[in-house]
């Protein structure tokens, strides 16, 4: 075969620094063209690079007896690569509705549970997945069709924590020539040639027509998403800094002054705006520029205009500025959320109290090698490099889950509360330490066993709740 492409792979690998001589791999393998290419491209260098390989594969429980036959194909094709594999099966329609999230969404989250939980039981240094280039520019053209800001437009990053993604480099027909040429064959999934799915429409109509114009675009797509990321990045830390100056928590609210806001730059307001928006929802999906272009109308307005967002959100123009609250606070009845509050851990450590609550937390990331546990109650450790999102301290939100064992099995927090027999009163002010919907600690009861210390575990991330003494006396944490 034209070896070319392999070496180009090889080339992107190296470049972002995905992989070290001598470690394990697990790749994620659904049987699809792009899986394995992704398990063929590994078996080319399995040997120069030292590598050991592990694979898993999901079976979705879907699509009827398409489901059997790619996991038979992967069986197969792993059996003749001496390629070790696990099997999961997840029930994706269950899961959707106890998740109250779309199909693929739920499979989604699905998939990386299991990744990660077996990266961390065969001590696996990456996670190799397939997306290519294709599967970039569709995400660039789906977030700008949503109506994406600029961190949206950074399309799919090539290395996340330990997820490496070394096909990005290559596009879809490439990766279709390179199996021709080995003769391997591969699974095809029959919801992909559907239309009516919104990727698929943009993958078989608008990217192939775009091609037609210009060979290049979705290489030029990509292009514009990586410069636009490192402009992102380099703009981030002016953007928490006017966050952290400008707005002010109100109890389980959020306000912006007027006369802060007029100071700062046009594109300072809009990222404030939609900082406050992320924030006080804890989402990120189904919100877009155009609901931060109400929020800048609505600061124009007289005092009393009001405006519904996502997630039961309310903004009010009040005499200085803008305030945004949850419509389930303003019923008269005892507060009981709280904001979303995410710590800042980029120093390394942080401890403080948690706005709108009495107790008082501290956060401490640290190298493997000088982790000396502490057998408190009071007191958690993480595998810090498998969080994919930022921690976030909350109460409980639609769609909340934690892995319960070993096996990958994830239990709703709404089912957790029941089994436990957490009174209904006390399940609104529970606080929950989460990464995005996954919770890593259920605090005052148990964690997630996909974020346990493992032997290959580099990061540590250790946090400490500091009771009050009105906790100590029957707060709702109760010491368990």
């Amino acid at each position: 075969m034209d070896k070319a492409l392999w070496e180009k792979a090889e080339m992107f690998m190296n470049e972002q620094k995905m992989i070290r001589k001598g470690e394990r791999i697990l790749l994620g393998i659904s049987g699809g063209a792009d899986s394995v290419c992704l398990a063929r491209f590994f078996l080319s260098i399995r040997e120069k690079y030292a590598l050991t390989l592990y694979a898993v594969h999901v079976n979705h429980m879907l699509r009827n007896g398409e489901a059997l036959r790619d996991q038979i194909f992967v069986e197969n094709f792993c059996h003749k690569w001496e390629i070790p594999l696990f099997v999961v099966h997840r029930d994706i329609k269950k899961e959707r509705e106890e998740r109250k999230c779309s199909e693929e969404e739920a499979g989604r989250e699905a998939r990386y549970e299991c990744f990660f939980q077996y990266a961390g039981e065969y001590s696996c240094d990456k996670i190799a997945v397939a997306h290519h280039q294709n599967d970039e520019a569709e995400t660039i053209l789906f977030r700008m069709i949503r109506g994406t800001g600029l961190e949206g437009l950074r399309g799919i990053l090539p290395v996340n924590g330990k997820i490496i993604r070394p096909l990005l480099c290559l596009k879809k027909v490439e990766i279709l020539g390179i199996l021709s040429e080995l003769s391997q064959s591969y699974v095809e999934d029959s919801t992909n040639a559907r239309e009516d799915y919104s990727r698929n429409f943009l993958r078989h109509c608008v990217l192939p027509k775009m091609e037609e114009m210009n060979k290049k675009a979705a290489d030029h797509i990509c292009r514009l998403g990586r410069q636009t990321g490192e402009l992102f990045d380099y703009l981030k830390p002016q953007i928490e800094y006017s966050y952290r100056k400008t707005v002010e928590r109100r109890g389980t609210a959020l306000f912006l002054g007027k006369e802060s806001f007029d100071e700062m730059h046009p594109f300072l307001q809009k990222e404030v705006l939609r900082k406050m928006l992320f924030e006080l929802s804890g989402h990120r999906r189904d919100i877009s520029s155009i609901h931060v272009e109400k929020l800048l109308l609505l600061m124009e307005k007289k005092e009393g205009k009001r405006q519904d967002f996502p997630y039961g959100l309310l903004a009010s123009k009040k005499a200085g500025g803008i305030l945004l609250e949850k419509k389930s606070d303003l019923s008269g009845e005892e507060q009981k959320t709280m904001v979303p509050f995410f710590p800042d851990l980029s120093g390394g450590e942080w401890e403080g109290t948690i706005p709108g609550r009495k107790e008082k937390v501290k956060f401490s990331v640290f190298s493997r090698q000088n982790f000396q546990p502490v057998k408190k109650d009071c007191v958690k450790y993480f595998d810090y490099d498998r969080i994919n999102c930022d921690v976030c301290l909350r109460t409980r939100a639609a769609g909340d889950y934690f892995i319960m064992d070993k096996q990958g099995r994830h239990k709703a927090l709404a089912r957790y509360f029941i089994d436990e027999k957490i009174p209904a009163g006390s399940r609104d002010e529970q606080l929950l330490l989460a990464d995005g919907s996954h919770i890593l600690w259920i605090i005052g009861g148990r964690i997630s066993e996909a974020y346990k210390i493992m032997e290959n575990t580099k990061t540590v991330l250790r946090v400490e709740l500091v009771l009050t003494e009105e906790k100590k006396d029957g707060g709702v944490y109760d010491g368990r």
